[in-house]
């Protein structure tokens, strides 16, 4: 029985705000995902972040949700960072070698 008529009540936004992955990594994969694939890619994180939640608690689920964004965009991201390496690299041996 309940006690009080809006005992079910929610906010706006309660919920959604409690079933929301972390805005950080959907950042990250807005900026650093191939721009075609961006809404796909959070679409199917947002889904399984949300299969989790269910399952399990938020904390848990935040956390799986940023092992599939670091594995969504840890090889683009590996590339980026091997590109600017190699520049970097040429940069050192230019000014080591023509003194900029």
């Amino acid at each position: 029985m309940r006690t009080h008529p809006d005992e079910d009540h929610q906010f706006p936004g309660e919920f959604a705000e409690q079933k929301s992955p972390p805005w950080l990594a959907e950042t990250l994969i807005q900026l650093l995902a191939p721009k075609k694939t961006v809404q796909h890619l959070l679409g199917d994180l947002q889904e399984m972040y949300e299969k989790n939640f269910a399952r399990f608690d938020k904390s848990r689920a935040g956390r799986l949700y940023w092992a599939q964004v670091l594995c969504s965009i840890g090889p683009d991201l590996w590339r980026r960072v091997k590109k600017l390496g190699l520049i970097a690299l040429l940069i050192d041996y230019g000014r080591s070698k023509f003194s900029w």
